[in-house]
């Protein structure tokens, strides 16, 4: 059996990064400590110190671990948390429920995405903080255009469904 087409992932970079680089921060700065209080020649001043440049270089080019991703195929989306993953299919969602917060001076991002259905039942929650903006608006763009294009929903209150007809009844 083929194995379907991954289009893209969206990592989730988030706080277990902080966690963890404060964790390391701290151990690093216990061990200089107490190599210092053991050496108190000059030179052990000196080779604390480059520890601790030392540990803050490594901190930089360590790559961040990924808490959550969202796999994107060309049908559905596949949410992977460390507890759980949900596999939710684009013709399943009929409402995007979009929470973007522009406050900030670099560039918008979510707090918050909610898949729906057609009654309205939320499918899906996905707490913005941590993925990419750029990668969220290409998720929440594919969806629409796929579900245009290939589905046709019985209700007409549907947010896929546009009217522009200047002729039409109010």
């Amino acid at each position: 059996m083929r194995r379907p087409k991954l289009y893209f992932t969206i990592p989730c970079r988030n706080q277990i990064w902080l966690w963890r680089s404060i964790l390391f921060i701290k151990a690093v700065i216990l061990i200089a400590t107490l190599y210092i209080i053991i050496n108190t020649t000059i030179q052990s001043y000196l080779v604390a110190a480059l520890i601790l440049f030392l540990a803050f270089f490594i901190l930089k080019l360590v790559p961040m671990p990924f808490q959550n991703s969202i796999d994107v195929y060309y049908d559905r989306l596949v949410y992977k948390t460390k507890i759980k993953e949900v596999e939710l299919y684009f013709s399943q969602i009929a409402f995007i429920d979009q929470d973007v917060v522009s406050d900030r001076k670099d560039e918008p991002y979510y707090q918050g995405i909610e898949f729906l259905d057609e009654s309205m039942k939320s499918l899906l929650y996905i707490e913005g903080i941590g993925y990419s903006y750029e990668g969220l608006v290409t998720l929440c763009n594919r969806i629409c255009s796929i579900n245009q294009e290939f589905t046709s929903f019985k209700n007409t209150t549907s947010a896929f469904d546009f009217n522009f007809d200047e002729k039409a009844e109010i």
